[in-house]
């Protein structure tokens, strides 16, 4: 008997034979390659957690093999957590190697895992790792994240990479940006730092930090300031008004921070000597510690400044303060004669003997003191 089925029924019975068994396979095939994608980040994490830096580039590699990397991104973020997880260095450090391998796609997932304190310094690590090749994707957060504490982190961020002598100077153009037009403060702040950093590459941001002097947060005035004694101690005369101020603000860390600003300026900053002077008064030993060594820097007029060191000295009963003392005699060499009875007595402080050993020869190079 012939078969009397038209032949377009027999192509699409084939058509829905081929298509279920296409199903079948799929059906099998997806749970089975999902399965090898989770046994990949599973592998990894074993070996972030318990092997050696090699066991986790074979192991990143595997699951790079199998697309599975970027899924290990928020695992392997979550080791980065603080020591009161009892996570160990090594843990740490191996966590920071694979965000750094698998490389930009998992920079906003660690600037996100930055804004939280129990993260930073891991987040940060992975970042150093992944070096110059983290700076683009870095740089397009900190202009365009709606969240600005992804914005503050990248600027950060930034600043960390420049601190590490990566090259960041692409961004120089969005921190300004930043610094002049980004609503958080925080944002402002770490714009001034990453700046800072790059002191031949920032000096077209320098418009842009004098008028941050004006600005309404106090800590983001005082990272303009010295931003500014970083890139150019020339631009003194626009800066020492508000650092002199800052010097008697009621936080201690702005009047530290001011001083240590204010010393970065050298003998440009001769007109802040007598606000410094004043300082030598102040309640926090901290404080105090930073204006003596900004005296040594300023260095001017050393009549005046030499005396003042000399009489910390000898009011003084912390080594860690007076050896600040000492070195910053020293930097006067001979003008600081007059200190040298004070710094042989000191010959006999087994703490600070090395130190008032090398003013000494500084004050009278001539002389050879034993």
């Amino acid at each position: 008997m012939t078969n009397s089925r038209p032949h377009w029924f027999q192509s699409r019975r084939r058509f829905f034979a081929s298509a279920c068994i296409l199903v079948l396979a799929v059906s099998v095939a997806i749970p089975w390659y999902l399965n090898e994608q989770e046994q990949a980040v599973a592998r990894l994490l074993d070996a972030v957690q318990n092997g050696f830096r090699s066991d986790v580039d074979r192991s990143l590699a595997h699951a790079r093999k199998w697309g599975a990397a970027d899924e290990a991104i928020p695992q392997l973020i979550e080791v980065l957590k603080g020591s009161r997880t009892g996570v160990q260095p090594q843990h740490h450090i191996n966590a920071e190697r694979a965000l750094a391998q698998i490389g930009p796609m998992a920079v906003p997932s660690l600037l996100t895992a930055m804004a939280k304190d129990d993260y930073r310094i891991g987040a940060n690590g992975a970042l150093r790792m992944m070096g110059d090749a983290a700076v683009p994707e870095v740089t397009f957060a900190l202009e365009h994240s709606p969240r600005s504490e992804v914005r503050a982190a990248a600027a950060d961020a930034l600043y960390n990479l420049a601190a590490n002598g990566m090259d960041v100077s692409l961004s120089v153009p969005a921190l300004t940006r930043a610094l002049q037009n980004d609503q958080d403060s925080n944002v402002r702040t770490y714009a001034t730092f990453a700046l800072a950093e790059m002191p031949t590459a920032s000096t077209s941001a320098m418009p842009a930090l004098i008028e941050a002097l004006d600005d309404s947060n106090k800590f983001v005035r005082l990272g303009a300031a010295d931003a500014i004694a970083d890139i150019d101690p020339g631009q003194a005369a626009v800066a020492l008004p508000l650092l002199v101020q800052l010097l008697s603000d009621s936080e201690p860390s702005v009047r530290y921070n001011a001083a240590i600003s204010i010393g970065k300026f050298g003998p440009h900053a001769e007109s802040a000597t007598a606000s410094l002077l004043n300082a030598l008064d102040d309640a926090e030993a901290v404080v105090r510690a930073m204006v003596v060594s900004a005296l040594g820097s300023v260095g001017k007029p050393p009549e005046t400044i030499v005396p003042a060191l000399i009489r910390e000295i000898e009011r003084e009963r912390s080594n860690r303060y007076r050896w600040r003392a000492v070195n910053a005699l020293g930097r006067f060499g001979p003008t600081a004669k007059a200190a040298v009875p004070t710094l042989t007595v000191l010959l006999e402080n087994e703490g600070l003997r090395a130190s008032a050993l090398e003013a000494l020869k500084q004050v009278q190079p001539d002389a050879n003191p034993n």
